[in-house]
């Protein structure tokens, strides 16, 4: 989670139920604090507790900014 304050800016959930991989199912942040760093920050922090070389997502089609997300973090 990120916190503004006392405002939670966003979450994340990140499991191993993706043919026991780590698999980002979620990630969610207040319309006020898109596009300001803050799904970068929980991906980064995602990302760094991941022990093996793999990490998967998934999202629609329509998703377009957590795609350009995606894309950015390579």
């Amino acid at each position: 989670m990120v916190r503004d304050q006392s405002v939670y800016t966003g979450f994340g959930i990140m499991t191993s139920s993706f043919f026991d991989q780590p698999f980002i199912s979620l990630l969610m942040l207040q319309a006020d604090y898109r596009r300001l760093g803050v799904g970068r920050a929980l991906m980064t922090a995602m990302e760094n507790q991941v022990q093996g070389p793999k990490l998967f997502t998934s999202t629609n089609e329509s998703n377009i900014p957590i795609q350009k997300l995606c894309e950015s973090l390579g």
